[in-house]
């Protein structure tokens, strides 16, 4: 229905104009003409379907929790409510009416989210309604797009081909890039690799980025769910020292839950950056409350994804909380879909992950936490206090009071620390001279749509 811009402002895409009623609760979305890949007509019943598909008990997703300000929206996926109750309507073929459980300042902002995309399957594979579709896909290597001539808006449209490899190997992605065999590498898709970052220091590029990496703990498993040493952990981190470390990539500090590029009142930090004193304290008084005599007892592992961005946080965190509360964790490595299905299950006892935001909203990165079965809440944590000052924000129609309003809530998350903010990232890429109007959202997406190959003779297609 809408596009997330550059600028953090929300476009209109599928949708052609949208009415909002007086009490904000009420959205009609009038559709423009447009048409899948295979020439059928994008209907308002298409997007109905594909919502109520994904909000089906049965249906595996982990964006669901995204749909809960639609009416019934939460039942239905809990299986108390059939899915005829939603408050989503589709009133002709390009009429889609959506009534709101409560007034969402940003709803049009989930709604340029992919999960609220329309989705009809083709013969193999889902059809597109995009400026590409898809020519040929080989799982985990190669993912060959080319230009869809059915998108509404194809004229402004260069590219013909866009090439995207898998790569697993930082190294590896490097080595093409040299070659010539990649026009771009980096943010957002990977990391660069510390080869990239020495021998291209002059012509790495980095975008301001919402997302933040934090060591999550999990709340309901020993020996985490001991709040003391969830901030004796969180506090005796020295988030200045990582970022020195990492000063090729332009990361900053997290002393908040919410990115500053996402707040638009940003609040003083919650806490100072690697507090001994307090921390050790916080520390002491964990051990007492767990009957634990010597620190060495306490037998800890830190998960964390394989690449060397990953592994060199981990190694700096692993020193620190040797040097500042005497214990020595162990550290282990797993691929990302052992990692998601892992802190998916409660399977872990603290671990280092990103929050991506999906929307460009502080609740973006708030709702997570607000209810312990939220797939996204690895922590498990939740909080009565927390989820009324939630709520209250959305009846606040003062655009600065609700963002102080959510500051309070990032407070009561902070204060019993089900996880620690480490740094905002900044989004690092090298990309060839010849590409141009190379833009990205704030939330991470890159616009393939604008990109621009310069050179005349250069073949119209990316990689």
């Amino acid at each position: 229905m809408t596009r997330l811009n550059p600028d953090s402002t929300i476009s209109l895409a599928l949708a052609h104009s949208v009415d909002i009623s007086e009490n904000e609760k009420i959205y009609t979305f009038t559709l423009r003409e447009a048409y899948w890949e295979n020439g059928d007509k994008i209907t308002a019943y298409d997007f109905e379907k594909s919502w109520k598909s994904l909000l089906s008990p049965t249906f595996p997703s982990l964006n669901a929790h995204l749909f809960y300000p639609i009416e019934n929206a939460q039942a239905i996926k809990m299986g108390t409510l059939p899915s005829e109750t939603l408050g989503v309507v589709s009133l002709d073929e390009k009429t889609l009416q959506v009534t709101l459980e409560y007034p969402t300042p940003y709803f049009l902002e989930l709604t340029a989210f992919c999960s609220f995309y329309p989705y009809k399957s083709g013969q193999n594979l889902c059809l597109s309604n995009g400026p590409f579709r898809i020519k040929s896909w080989q799982p985990h290597r190669k993912l060959l797009l080319e230009k869809n001539p059915q998108y509404w808006n194809h004229k402004h449209v260069d590219l013909d081909i866009i090439d995207m490899l898998m790569i697993a190997d930082e190294t590896t992605a490097l080595h093409l890039f040299e070659k010539g065999e990649l026009d771009i590498i980096g943010a957002p898709s990977s990391h660069l690799s510390k080869d990239a970052l020495i021998h291209f220091s002059d012509q790495i590029q980095a975008h301001p980025s919402i997302a933040t990496m934090h060591c999550m703990f999990n709340t309901k498993k020993y020996p985490f769910n001991n709040q003391n040493l969830r901030k004796a952990f969180g506090l005796s981190v020295n988030r200045s020292e990582i970022v020195k470390h990492l000063s090729h990539q332009a990361q900053t500090p997290a002393l908040e839950l919410v990115s500053p590029f996402l707040n638009p009142c940003p609040q003083q930090p919650l806490f100072t950056d690697h507090s001994l004193e307090i921390a050790r304290a916080y520390f002491e008084s964990a051990l007492k409350e767990l009957n634990i005599d010597n620190p060495s007892n306490l037998k800890l592992t830190y998960l964390y994804t394989s690449s060397d961005f990953n592994k060199e946080i981990a190694l700096i965190l692993q020193h620190q909380w040797h040097q500042a509360l005497g214990i020595w964790v162990k550290l282990k490595q797993v691929d990302s879909k052992i990692m998601i299905d892992r802190l998916t299950r409660g399977d872990f006892q603290f671990s280092q992950s990103t929050i991506y935001p999906q929307y460009n909203d502080p609740m973006s990165v708030l709702e997570r936490l607000k209810y312990a079965d939220v797939h996204k809440n690895y922590t498990q944590w939740e909080k009565k206090e927390y989820i009324d000052c939630l709520n209250s924000s959305y009846f606040i129609k003062n655009k600065e009071q609700r963002f102080l309003q959510l500051n309070q809530a990032e407070k009561i998350v902070l204060d019993e620390m089900p996880l620690c903010p480490l740094f905002h990232l900044t989004y690092a890429y090298i990309a060839k001279p010849h590409l141009k109007n190379l833009f990205f959202t704030p939330v991470g997406g890159i616009y393939f749509s604008t990109l621009q190959i310069s050179l005349d003779d250069q073949k119209e297609n990316i990689k």
